[in-house]
């Protein structure tokens, strides 16, 4: 009677790397719901419940929503948008970045192991491109939103070191400054509460 057959060294290689992938995945998948966790474990959901309801949106009233990468004025706010445009008030959306410091983003989307500057940028468009088509869905005309174009990843060095003089942006390898923008007269600013991620911690609150 045979006994069972030795693993062979390219099975062994085979389960090693989807057990390392599976890995990964996992990893992922908290790193992106780790807000979620944390408001399960840290009791803020608790806090947020306690607080008072907004006020009713009506007729007259601006909305600035301040949206750190394209896709937040979305995941955040899309209700929101939408109910105080239906009340009557008008709203309006600025990007802070334009996510193009994302690399996995990149990586996936592109389908290569390293996108690169030149890549990052593309990344950045195309971005830019969704959050208009998103933003035009949700009923906020095209002249009512504004990317203002600060480097994903290069806020707080924009803010700190970088305040005076051009930034490049490590990921994007892009220069800039501070663009010359003022926000509508007489909006209401509301920006998605901060995450982990330093754009949303370092994008400007209301004073």
């Amino acid at each position: 009677m045979r006994g069972p057959e030795p693993s062979r060294p390219g099975r062994r290689t085979r389960q090693a790397l989807w057990g390392a992938a599976l890995l990964t995945l996992a990893g992922l998948a908290f790193w992106i719901n780790a807000p979620l966790a944390g408001q399960l474990f840290d009791g803020s959901a608790q806090r947020v419940s306690r607080l008072p309801r907004a006020a009713r949106w009506h007729a007259g009233q601006r909305l600035l929503v301040l949206a750190p990468h394209p896709d937040d004025e979305t995941l955040c706010c899309a209700g929101m948008i939408q109910q105080a445009q239906a009340a009557g008030a008008q709203v309006w959306i600025a990007w802070v970045t334009a996510g193009d410091g994302f690399e996995f983003d990149a990586a996936l989307t592109q389908r290569v192991l390293r996108p690169g500057p030149a890549g990052m940028r593309r990344l950045g468009l195309q971005r830019m491109e969704e959050a208009r088509r998103a933003a035009a869905l949700l009923g906020v005309p095209a002249q009512r939103t504004f990317m203002l174009g600060f480097p994903d990843g290069g806020l707080f060095s924009l803010f700190t070191t970088h305040y005076v003089q051009p930034y490049t942006a490590r990921r994007a390898g892009a220069a800039g400054g501070v663009p010359a923008w003022r926000p509508p007269s007489g909006c209401l600013l509301y920006w998605p509460l901060p995450g982990r991620r330093a754009a949303h911690g370092a994008c400007p609150r209301p004073a």
